[in-house]
Order: structure tokens, then C-alpha cells, then sequence
């Protein structure tokens, strides 16, 4: 029942039946009171009800009850702010794992786990499906928002690949998969392949991570080879203050 329950509770706030999502996530916290997903799709339903100070209660129930919850500490920030919100995007906000951007392609996609992360406040303020953009500096890649804010570092491995990607023309799209206190991945998604690469696949399939990198022979050809680990070679750690 209560997987049937939490399916029509989604399915009311994508359809923004926000009444109905009221009643159908209070029945499934009869069930389990404490259940944070549950709280917050409640919270959100009544923001988008105009019910403020309900919606400021609850979400102040959720961080009693995990207090780095990122989604709860966004919406209570956006609501005592008196910040005006745009209509509810439920897909960012609570369903991700039924939107299209973390559909996983073979050799396109990726989850990463980001390393030398930004300040705590800074990384639980971002949201999952929220877009990110890639840079590369410093021999490294770096991840930042759309306010062009450090938000961390993908791993040297990764980095190395991507920058000889980058270099010949490829583009890529990086989102928020999870966020809370323990770290921060991202979803990096191949969106254009440059043409010297000869449509080579920027993910390893059926490698492991490490065992897939980019040669450059020269300015004008380029290969993608297998390498054991003991023979790899990074671009060196990112040390602290290299996002600065």
C-alpha cells in the first residue's frame, strides 16, 4: 500500500493536484512520521498552495530530523527570505529518479564523485537535476555553478580524461546527482563530439575507470588506448586553494 500511495503522491504534484498531494502524503506519514522524502513533497505542496507557514513547519520538521537535509535547507532559506517563487519543479526538486537527465548512456555518461569540495553551506545549497558547468583549469577540471562559484574538482583520472576530450571539441553537460553531508556526485553527460576523435565514446565501456585515457600523437591525430593503472599517469592533485 504505501508504495502505491508514494507513486499517486508524485504523480498529484506533477499533475499539480496540490490538495491531493497534501492528503496522500499525510496518509504516508501515518505510516512512517519521520520519513524525510515524505516531508519534504508535503512542504513543497503546501509552497505551492500559497501556505507558507505550513510549509516553513515542515520543513523545519525535516531538518530536526536530518539537519544537512539540502532540500529542506534551500526551500525554509527561499521562504524566510521572502524570496518570490517561480511554479514548483517537482522534477528537480524531489522526483529525480524519474527524470530523463539521469537516463545512463553507455560511454556518454558518468556519475562522478567530486573531490576537494567547496564549504559545507555552499554544496547544501544545491539541489539534485541542478545544472553545473565544467572548466578546465590548472591541468584539472573544475565544476562550477551557473554563478561561475568553485563548487569542487572531478578526480585526477577523470580530469586527465576529459581535458583531452575538451581540447578536441567535446562538450558536456554536468548536473547535480546527490547532494548531502558526506560529498557531492555529479552526472556528466556527452552532448557534441569533436570530429578528430572520430566519434570515439568518452566513457570506458567495459573498462574500468582507470584503464581508459586519451593519447594525443600529435597536433593532428589523435587515439584512445587501454592503459593497466600501475601505467597511468594523472595530472597531479588539485591542492587547496587551486579554485581560488
Amino acid at each position: 500500500m504505501g508504495n502505491d500511495l508514494k507513486t499517486n503522491a508524485i504523480k498529484a504534484a506533477l499533475s499539480g493536484e496540490w490538495k491531493e498531494a497534501v492528503k496522500l502524503n499525510n496518509k504516508l506519514l501515518k505510516e512512517n512520521e519521520i520519513d524525510c522524502e515524505t516531508l519534504n513533497r508535503l512542504a513543497l505542496a503546501y509552497k505551492a498552495l500559497g501556505n507558507t507557514k505550513k510549509s516553513i513547519t515542515v520543513y523545519q520538521k525535516v531538518l530536526k530530523i536530518d539537519k544537512y537535509n539540502s532540500i529542506a535547507l534551500r526551500n525554509l532559506s527561499i521562504l524566510k527570505n521572502g524570496q518570490k517563487t517561480a511554479t514548483v519543479n517537482l522534477a528537480a526538486q524531489m522526483v529525480t529518479t524519474n527524470s530523463n537527465i539521469f537516463l545512463e548512456e553507455p560511454g556518454k555518461t558518468k556519475i562522478v564523485s567530486l573531490v576537494n569540495l567547496a564549504p559545507a553551506p555552499k554544496i547544501l545549497s544545491l539541489y539534485p537535476t541542478e545544472s553545473l558547468s565544467l572548466c578546465i583549469k590548472r591541468k584539472s577540471v573544475f565544476v562550477i555553478d551557473q554563478k561561475e562559484n568553485y563548487i569542487g574538482a572531478l578526480p585526477d583520472d577523470i580530469s586527465y580524461r576529459l581535458t583531452k576530450f575538451m581540447q578536441y571539441g567535446y562538450k558536456y553537460a554536468c548536473f547535480v546527482k546527490s547532494v548531502d553531508k558526506k560529498g557531492l556526485s555529479v552526472l556528466i553527460k556527452e552532448t557534441e563530439r569533436g570530429k578528430k576523435l572520430k566519434n570515439q565514446p568518452t566513457f570506458a565501456i567495459g573498462f574500468n575507470d582507470r584503464e581508459y585515457v586519451t593519447t594525443i600523437n600529435s597536433p593532428d591525430t589523435a587515439t584512445i588506448k587501454t592503459t593497466k593503472d600501475e601505467e597511468y599517469e594523472g595530472n597531479g592533485e588539485v591542492k587547496a586553494g587551486d579554485e581560488e
